[in-house]
């Protein structure tokens, strides 16, 4: 058959990170924002299909996304016991990100902003990643000038001074990032870049968090200075660790984090 209508089916609508079992020929669904996930096992494989909503109409059948474009077929290890892993991860490249309104910052001064990342959807079995698909298709930026730079991606959710309950949803990871001011000069904040490569994921309830990125400026020609806090944050102290940073860099390092000249594929 096309698809695992005829099976058993697990229908998980309030998503479940962590550890899932699938017997045979049964099939596992679930949603994270506008992605779609399916995983069946069947016929000694475990097949995946992934879409989002906005794909539905006329691109891809839910409930039978035959052909070999649509299903992922893997054929697991001799005697794999039906359990896999769905763990939430960081986009793979840095973020361009603006905050809802330009502020500036007097010397010495610091201020805290919370950037909304979409997750990244990894599913493993034991040490083998099977699938990693973004619950959003970001676009690509340039960050820096045309000499030296490096490609990101552009965040159009914009980061904000304030939290309120309606700003969590559960494809996003809250990032809080603090800002300081070390240079004797006053800073504009319009446009940042976020290393989310350092980051990991913490878990509060339904909701995502990273750790914090804290990030000193020294000066429009040099760069700043970043450390990554490497524990939940302040704002979710009881958070649990579930998706670990794709790089480690132990105290920190510099990058040129805040706007001077940024040419962009983008009109904005």
């Amino acid at each position: 058959p096309g698809g695992p209508q005829g099976d058993r089916v697990k229908d998980d609508t309030a998503f479940d990170w962590g550890t899932h079992s699938l017997e045979d020929a049964e099939d596992l669904e679930v949603a994270l924002g506008p992605l779609r996930l399916r995983i069946w096992r069947t016929s000694g494989e475990i097949r995946l299909a992934y879409w989002r909503e906005n794909e539905v109409a006329g691109l891809v059948d839910p409930r039978d996304p035959s052909g070999p474009d649509r299903w992922i077929r893997w054929v697991p290890t001799p005697g794999w016991s039906g359990q896999l892993q769905l763990t939430p991860i960081l986009p793979t490249r840095p973020l361009v990100v603006r905050p809802d309104h330009a502020f500036r910052l007097m010397q010495d001064s610091e201020a805290r902003i919370y950037v909304r990342v979409p997750v990244e959807l990894q599913v493993e079995v034991g040490d083998r990643t099977l699938l990693q698909v973004p619950t959003r298709v970001l676009s690509d930026t340039w960050w820096g000038s045309t000499e030296v730079g490096k490609l990101h991606y552009f965040l159009d959710t914009q980061a904000r001074r304030q939290l309120g309950d309606g700003d969590f949803e559960e494809h996003l990871a809250m990032c809080p990032v603090q800002l300081r001011n070390g240079s004797p000069e006053e800073l504009t904040v319009h446009r940042i870049s976020l290393q989310t490569e350092f980051l990991s994921l913490y878990r509060d309830g339904t909701r995502l968090w990273s750790d914090t990125t804290t990030v000193r400026y020294r000066g429009a020609d040099e760069d700043s200075d970043l450390r990554f806090g490497g524990t939940a944050p302040q704002e979710a102290p009881d958070a649990e660790l579930i998706g670990l940073a794709r790089r480690s860099v132990g105290r920190g390092f510099s990058a040129r984090t805040f706007a001077r000249q940024l040419r962009s594929s983008l009109k904005w």
